[in-house]
């Protein structure tokens, strides 16, 4: 875990930084570039990057367990957002739409699968090592070169 002593910790930081987060999208954006119009459309779009997060962050801890999630909304709002800035600072609705929809489904997939990928990995580093512990029949094992001929 690194500096934080314990998981608890890290998820309440987690938490600072998701709220930090959505007010950042929601309040710094409406300064720069809501003249003359309202907050709400602003307030929309972050609540469908909490909304997607939040049942993403569900199905991932029906998958694994209850302490993934906090880290699986943690990932799917804090690292949209900030893939999704480059877009953001030209605000164009089109374009904010055009990239919001397919990373939100990009960053769903990679967090839904991920533990697949790690369980299959695992499998197969389990079974190389297995084969390179049990030597094959008729071949000699390390050392026993010239030995009995």
């Amino acid at each position: 875990m690194g500096i934080f002593k314990t998981a608890s910790l890290w998820n309440a930081v987690q938490l600072v930084l998701i709220l930090f987060v959505v007010f950042d999208l929601v309040y710094l954006r409406y300064l720069s570039f809501g003249s003359g119009e309202g907050i709400s459309s602003y307030i929309v779009l972050a609540l469908v990057v909490v909304a997607a997060g939040l049942v993403t962050a569900y199905f991932k801890m029906k998958q694994t367990n209850k302490q993934s999630f906090i880290p699986a909304l943690f990932f799917m709002v804090v690292v949209t957002v900030l893939e999704w800035v480059p877009v953001l600072k030209t605000n164009d609705e089109g374009w904010l739409y055009f990239m919001l929809f397919p990373l939100l489904v990009c960053n769903a997939y990679q967090l839904l699968v991920l533990s697949k990928l790690i369980e299959i990995s695992q499998k197969e580093l389990a079974s190389k090592r297995g084969r390179k512990q049990t030597p094959a029949k008729g071949k000699m094992k390390a050392g026993q070169l010239g030995k009995g001929s």
